[in-house]
């Protein structure tokens, strides 16, 4: 009777979206590396502490990947964080996620706001290693421009991945 009455239950939503694997145009489409996510400061974001200035701090996120940067202690509304983190990648990430977050100790921390960084097929270079700085705008929680994120985005493709350089022609051989 119990399994009757829970599968005769409506089933809700899931949170998330399906995420169907997109497909991907271009060679680099079954690339496999190291994509390295400097992130070097923001201005202009929001305040969210009520009482002496914000502790900011980023949590990076690519595909189902996620990484945190150190806290930037009274970093206020243009903090500076300059730390790399670097992620593995296989195919091609759409996007690079940054939320930016203050951190408060008595209390739980507050979302500052979030930042969609798209990447491009620049990025994933077949030489084997590419880089793009970029400046991308922050959304408050209200859905409003707050303020300005600097990234350096790296890519390293992984061995098996990088073309062969050109090789010269064999010169013929002669004896003297």
């Amino acid at each position: 009777r119990l399994a009757r009455a829970v599968d005769a239950r409506p089933r809700r939503p899931p949170d998330r979206p399906h995420r169907a694997r997109a497909v991907v145009r271009g060679v680099m489409a079954n690339s496999r590396g190291k994509l390295e996510v400097n992130v070097l400061r923001a201005w202009g974001l929001k305040d969210t502490q009520t009482f002496g200035t914000q502790d900011p701090y980023c949590v990076v996120r690519v595909n189902d990947q996620r990484a945190r940067t150190r806290v930037s202690v009274d970093g206020g509304t243009s903090p500076a964080f300059h730390e790399r983190l670097t992620m593995d990648v296989f195919g091609h990430p759409p996007h690079v996620f940054v939320e930016i977050w203050n951190d408060n100790r008595a209390w739980h921390d507050y979302k500052v706001g979030t930042c969609t960084v798209p990447l491009t097929d620049d990025l994933y270079a077949p030489s084997g290693r590419a880089q793009q700085i970029i400046t991308a705008p922050v959304v408050s929680a209200k859905g409003k421009a707050r303020g300005t994120l600097s990234l350096a985005l790296e890519f390293f493709a992984s061995a098996r991945n990088q073309q062969p350089a050109a090789t010269e022609k064999e010169k013929p051989k002669t004896d003297v």
